[in-house]
This record gives structure tokens, sequence and C-alpha cells, in this order.
């Protein structure tokens, strides 16, 4: 009598796929010569056969709509490194920290929109100083001036072109006008 032969996992994946229809030619036609020759081998493909037109026979269960996603996101959490309890603990830190610094953050850039903003919008009384400058500086000569007919005239000879008076000398400075010196 013959004893029975222990089959390789091999051996049976390969007779799953004989059974799936799922090998090539020649691998099939040697899954077909270990049948004919090897008991074990028989019962072993007649075991699956029925146990495929048992599950057949069962109820057909249908996945819940969120099936895939859900096992999708399981095998991304498992593929994730694990973090160690010190690595934890600085994350939850930074995460219960993080609404803090944004916080921060926002007054930072808040104080400095609002500064730039008061400093262009707000009237600087120093600009307007500057800006008047070359009339503060000719002041003594233009306290003398009896009528604007007569400043007008000035501006449309050309004397005051570009804030300076034709008494300036080369230091931006006016002259002492020649009026005040005595001669009265």
């Amino acid at each position: 009598m013959n004893r029975p032969t222990r089959l390789t996992s091999e051996v049976r994946e390969d007779l799953v796929a004989y059974l799936d229809g799922e090998l090539e030619e020649e691998a099939a036609q040697n899954v077909d010569t270990l049948l004919s020759h090897n008991e074990t081998a028989r019962h072993e493909v007649e075991v699956l056969a029925r146990t495929w037109e048992l599950l057949d026979l069962l109820p057909a269960t249908k996945a819940s709509a969120d099936f895939s996603e859900k096992t999708i996101t399981h095998i991304r959490l498992a593929e994730q490194p694990k973090l160690t309890p010190w690595l934890m603990l600085g994350q939850q830190k930074l995460m219960q920290s993080l609404p803090w610094v944004a916080s921060g953050v926002l007054v930072v850039v808040t104080a400095a929109v609002g500064y730039l903003a008061a400093h262009d919008w707000v009237p600087d009384r120093s600009r307007r100083l500057l800006s008047e400058l070359p009339l503060v500086q000719d002041y003594d000569e233009l306290i003398e001036v009896d009528s604007i007919q007569f400043l007008k005239e000035l501006r449309a000879s050309g004397l005051f072109d570009a804030g300076t008076s034709g008494n300036s000398s080369a230091g931006g400075k006016p002259n002492a006008p020649a009026a005040q010196g005595g001669s009265e």
C-alpha cells in the first residue's frame, strides 16, 4: 500500500490556480500529470472544488460604501512609522501651542499693518515744514513784499524757480538783503 505524500504550499497554490483557470498551458499540463499520478493531489482538488461550491451557496454580502476608504486609511496608518512617547508628547504640545503661536503672529502682523497705515495716513508736521523750507528761508525778504501782484510778477520772471530765490548763494542760505543794510 502506498503511503500518501504531503503536498507543499507551492503545489497547493498551483492547484488553486488550476481550479481558477489562472495557470499557463505548461503549468496546467504539469498539474494534470500530478493529478493522474498522485492520490493526495486529486483528493486536495476535490476538497477545494467542494469548498468553492459551498462558498457559492452562501448569501452574497455587500461591503458598505465607505469600506474601501476605511481600508485604505487603515493601511496608510499601519504604514506610518510609530512615534516614540517623547515624540508623541512633543507633537501633542505643538498642537496645543499652535493656536497661541498663530494668535501671536496675528497680533504682530496687525500691529505692523497699523503702524504702516498710521505712518502713511496721518499727516506729519515735519513733512509740511520741509516742503515749506524755501519759503521759511526767504521769510525775511518776503515779509517786506507789499502785494501779491508783485509776487506773481516775480514768479512770471523766473527768479523763483524750484523754490530758490535769485539772492541765494551756493550754500543754499540767502544773502542779507541790501535794503536791510541801513540805506533806508
